[in-house]
């Protein structure tokens, strides 16, 4: 009987964990998934070689769906929970009206033509954007699709992997980037004659090549645009003008519920999220370290991102932030590294560190086997003092190391966890 009620006690304490934080709810194989998308209960996550995994839960359980093609899977877009359009290469597009049962190939195969993403308005009309400017547009769910490239300005004339169909006439698009003299040049542009032309909203310029990942207007006057070294771009006043903040994270996709809050994913198991319009961004806590590639939301508190060998990770409370937070603005002389406190500890700890220049910066935690279990911080900091909170609820008692990688400074040190 007392083996029986641990047994039940620690199952309560699992599931008290599930839902107060991050946590993974799929994994397994080496395929990738690219893109996930929910109605509703039912959500879809496509990816490499014609992998579809399928839940019916919000998220919490994930089946592995057949697949009518082997071809590589960019982008997914539930339109209700049976009708569901995927995108890809060799420009195939393709659709579910069973909730995945059984997939239907709209578009004919043409090598060369590499769709990256779609975006549904209704269940008739849709975009796909993908590499050379190319689309394709159906206003009668996919029985008809008008293909070609974009007509874009001429220093536009680039790929494109964000687009936002905000309705019947108007559409966003935003550019990988090219370099032009000594500078790398992306766009935001904008169409207000359902496609016929897009006109330039905003040149966006950077010394190191910064793509953008992801656009999307929540209302008619307020949008973002995220870049793939960490800039949130936003505009209030339907694209007149535009600011500039810093979400310090290498990103790959992102997703705002409203205007005030979004989530951001990206490499090393990175998420973060906005509360404030996207002015900052805070760490949360991530149960893996493989790069998240796609991330959505059912809900304010419900989100839910996909990415390498088949990880899908989940929170049902807006998850939890990790505290990582420049306490300084002096300028160290050097960089260095402290020992957390407490140590040992059970279940949280501090870790300081200096930063004297700006840097690329990576705090990972490793285990004695030299595996890499969390990271704490990836992504470009400026100079400053630093201190991160480390949150090891859901990791076992044991000796783990901590490293912290700065331009060419390197230094590790030793924690204990004792629960």
């Amino acid at each position: 009987m007392k083996k029986s009620l641990l047994i039940f006690t620690s199952a309560l304490i699992f599931v008290s964990q599930l839902y107060t934080q991050w946590a993974t709810v799929s994994t397994g194989g080496t395929k990738d998934l690219n893109s996930i998308s929910f109605y509703s209960a039912t959500g879809f996550a496509v990816g490499d070689s014609g992998l579809v995994k399928k839940s019916l839960n919000f998220g919490s359980t994930w089946s592995t769906l057949p697949f009518v093609s082997t071809t590589n899977l960019n982008s997914v877009y539930s339109t209700s929970s049976s009708h569901i359009y995927a995108c890809g290469e060799q420009g195939l597009i393709y659709k579910t009206t069973n909730s995945g049962t059984n997939w239907v190939v709209q578009t004919t195969s043409t090598p060369g033509i590499n769709y990256q993403k779609i975006d549904f308005i209704d269940s008739f009309t849709g975009i796909v954007v993908g590499d050379n400017r190319r689309f394709a547009y159906t206003a009668n769910g996919g029985t008809n699709w008008i293909t070609g490239q974009l007509n874009v300005p001429v220093g536009a004339n680039l790929n494109y992997r964000a687009v936002d169909l905000y309705d019947n006439t108007t559409s966003y698009i935003a550019s990988t980037d090219t370099l032009i003299g000594m500078m790398y040049h992306s766009y935001i542009l904008r169409s207000t004659n359902n496609g016929v032309s897009y006109t330039n909203l905003l040149t966006f310029t950077t010394g190191n090549s910064n793509p953008f990942v992801h656009i999307q207007f929540v209302n008619s006057t307020t949008g973002f645009a995220i870049t793939n070294k960490g800039y949130c771009i936003k505009t209030t006043n339907g694209g007149s003008s535009w600011t500039n903040y810093l979400m310090n994270m290498f990103c790959e996709s992102a997703f705002f519920i409203n205007a005030v809050t979004g989530y951001a994913c990206g490499t090393g198991g990175g998420l973060k999220k906005t509360t404030n319009g996207g002015v900052t961004w805070l760490w949360q806590n991530s149960p893996t370290t493989l790069t998240l590639s796609s991330i959505t939301c059912t809900d304010t508190v419900t989100s839910i991102s996909a990415g390498f060998d088949g990880t899908i990770v989940k929170t049902n409370n807006g998850g939890t932030f990790t505290g990582i937070n420049q306490y300084s603005t002096e300028i160290p002389g050097n960089y260095s590294l402290s020992q957390n406190y407490p140590n040992p500890f059970n279940p949280s700890t501090n870790i300081t560190f200096d930063i004297p220049n700006a840097s690329n910066v990576k705090l990972a935690l490793f285990n004695v086997l030299g595996t890499e279990v969390k990271v704490l911080a990836n992504e470009y900091l400026t100079a400053g003092k630093y201190s991160v909170n480390l949150s090891a609820s859901e990791l076992p008692s044991g000796t783990y190391f901590y490293r912290l990688t700065a331009g060419k400074f390197s230094d590790t040190k030793k924690m204990i966890l004792i629960k």
